[in-house]
């Protein structure tokens, strides 16, 4: 597992293999030899992109899941670790393990705060951590670090995906494809047909017309006109949101988009369910100064989304 940013859709299609590095594979470089331990003294696993194989690959979660041959699972110099699926304590401390430029590394820190799918945390990461493990107390991964953002008001912080995020979307489409096919999970949202397009469009979604984002749509509040409904189609769900239009960078809107707070409209959790995430997550930071939250036709859209399941993914 690591991050889209590291492995991405185009990635994937283009190589029939990457190449990983277990700590162990390095030898110290000989004395006076020309090769340091970073060429012909380093024997990497080849982990191929079969598509036997179940690979996951998200953008907007910024990760990657590539499922290894039995052959790796058995292997003894492999180690894997257990996840931690349950909501984390912010008042305990985490740990990163990490190689940046071939070395292990360690740090400690806490999680100081969290959005919907992501952990916002104090532990020291270097350049080329990108896909770290985050660790409890238990040595369980509660995510995978990602990135470094300046998050306004708030200072600047580490970021890692939330595992149980993660695992959610993998089991979403793993079990469902029977539904898609299953190689849909590796690739970025299909086009949709006109047919289709025109059928989002009388359900209320508007398709904001940015080219490095054909997955984005919106649906603006009546009585709030400045303010917007946001949904965005990935391969692995509907998610939506609620952003100031003048708050949007749409020429940046990547890494930008990465930063909202989405909440996923999941096809097997009760409506109810989904309001009360939004509840929490979403409007209490957002539109407290508004009196209306959500607008009826704003709860049809998600509805709907929420029965068509991944019809249009």
């Amino acid at each position: 597992m690591t991050n889209n940013h590291v492995v991405n859709a185009d990635f994937i299609e283009k190589n029939k293999s990457l190449k990983i590095y277990l700590n162990q594979n390095y030898t110290k470089k000989k004395k006076n030899s020309k090769h340091s331990a970073n060429s012909e003294d380093v024997k990497p696993y080849e982990i191929k992109l079969d598509k036997k194989y179940f690979i996951f690959t998200s953008e907007l979660i910024d990760v990657t899941f590539i499922e290894l041959p039995k052959k790796y699972i058995n292997n003894s110099e492999f180690k894997f670790l257990d996840s931690f699926n349950d909501i984390f304590d912010e008042e305990e401390e985490i740990y990163v393990f990490q190689y940046p430029k071939g070395k292990l590394s360690f740090h400690n820190g806490f999680v100081r705060y969290s959005t919907s799918f992501n952990y916002f945390h104090s532990a020291s990461t270097y350049g080329g951590s990108s896909g770290s493990p985050i660790l409890n107390k238990y040595i369980e991964v509660i995510g995978v670090h990602k990135s470094n953002w300046e998050v306004v008001n708030r200072g600047n912080y580490n970021v890692a995906v939330k595992f149980n995020i993660i695992k959610n979307a993998i089991n979403r489409l793993y079990y469902k494809r029977y539904i898609n096919d299953i190689k849909k999970a590796r690739e970025t949202p299909r086009k949709l047909s006109d047919d289709e397009e025109k059928e989002l469009k009388k359900h209320g979604l508007m398709k904001i017309k940015i080219e490095k984002l054909p997955y984005l749509y919106k649906c603006p509040y009546l009585t709030i006109p400045s303010m917007l409904m946001l949904f965005l189609r990935t391969n692995n769900g509907w998610y939506f949101t609620i952003k100031k239009e003048d708050e949007m960078d749409v020429e940046n809107i990547y890494p930008a988009i990465n930063t909202y707070n989405w909440i996923l409209i999941d096809p097997y959790k009760r409506f109810e369910e989904i309001m009360n995430e939004f509840d929490n997550e979403i409007k209490n930071i957002i539109m407290d100064e508004f009196e209306e939250k959500i607008e009826h036709r704003h709860e049809l859209i998600i509805s709907w989304l929420k029965s068509s399941e991944l019809m249009y993914i």
